[in-house]
């Protein structure tokens, strides 16, 4: 999808046990320093995920990400839901990044 790398960024998730041998790469996000909010967010939509999917993909990342926070920090998984809800609310209402195309492995 985007080419393979030799080297894993600086923080990144082990997914070494994580059996992915069918799965498509669509969503990859980074943070570039530790006082940063707004990073690098790389998508790569696959042509059977249809808008509506994408929706559900993102709730679900929502959620996932909620428990997640939750999880690590020993926070109310439900309050932790509702906070990002608001912080994407506000993010779609007056976004604060601009959108940039990547064009990966050379298509345009």
């Amino acid at each position: 999808m985007f080419g393979s790398r030799s080297r894993q960024p600086t923080g990144a998730i082990d997914l070494t046990e994580v059996d992915l041998k069918d799965a498509t790469e669509v969503i990859r996000a980074f943070l570039p320093g530790k006082e940063e909010i707004v990073g690098g967010i790389y998508i790569d939509p696959p042509a059977n995920l249809q808008p509506f999917g994408f929706g559900i993909l993102l709730a679900d990342l929502v959620h996932h990400a909620a428990n997640a926070y939750a999880y690590k920090f020993g926070l109310d998984a439900e309050q932790v839901r509702d906070g990002i809800a608001a912080g994407l609310q506000a993010e779609l209402s007056s976004p604060t990044d601009t959108v940039k195309q990547v064009y990966p492995e050379g298509r345009h």
